[in-house]
């Protein structure tokens, strides 16, 4: 695993290629999707960003802090 830790807003971009698989250890995070009737908040030892690498289509969602967060990631040859 390895931190991410950073002072930036958005982790992940809708449409972009999947890289990583992200861990929240803690703060939280939200997944928006289309629309904000697809936004979910995410918390401590939930994870996302598995299912771009495991099809290999691009990121469906748009993931940004909504506190203060600290993820680990794992990058995708790992992952799989």
């Amino acid at each position: 695993f390895l931190p991410m830790m950073a002072e930036v807003r958005g982790i992940i971009e809708k449409g972009t290629i999947g890289d990583k698989f992200y861990f929240i250890l803690s703060g939280n995070v939200a997944v928006e999707g289309d629309d904000f009737d697809t936004r979910k908040i995410y918390g401590p030892c939930d994870y996302f960003g598995e299912a771009a690498l495991v099809t290999g289509k691009k990121r469906a969602a748009r993931v940004v802090a909504e506190t203060h967060v600290i993820v680990y990631t794992i990058e995708k040859e790992k992952f799989l």
